[in-house]
């Protein structure tokens, strides 16, 4: 918790300009929540049948899926990564959307 809370200290006197992309996606957390989701469902779908020719399996269940089938840490986080990339410039667009049009008062709930 101890470096938590330093990053928290430092981070009061105001973001710094190097770290501002990443506010990004905080700005439309739902919006986000609501496009991660399915764009990482379907890059499962486009891999699994790139590899496997088929993707109706279910990686926990060992049963029905192949043996191959699965992730390591590193790919979670390039995919991760990846996917962070993908949506910021759409979460961008729409935070900026927000920004312009606060009087439309169900924006403020994405």
């Amino acid at each position: 918790m101890g470096p938590g809370f330093l990053l928290l200290a430092v981070w009061d006197r105001g973001i710094p300009s190097w770290l501002r992309p990443l506010v990004v996606s905080r700005r439309v957390p739902f919006f986000y929540y609501c496009l991660h989701l399915p764009l990482i469902h379907g890059l499962a779908q486009i891999y699994y049948h790139a590899r496997f020719g088929r993707g109706d399996f279910n990686v926990d269940n060992p049963a029905n899926s192949p043996a191959e089938a699965g992730f390591g840490l590193p790919v979670v986080y390039l995919v991760w990564a990846v996917v962070i990339l993908l949506l910021y410039p759409v979460c961008r667009w729409f935070a900026d959307c927000k920004r312009r049009h606060r009087d439309v008062t169900w924006l403020s709930y994405l």
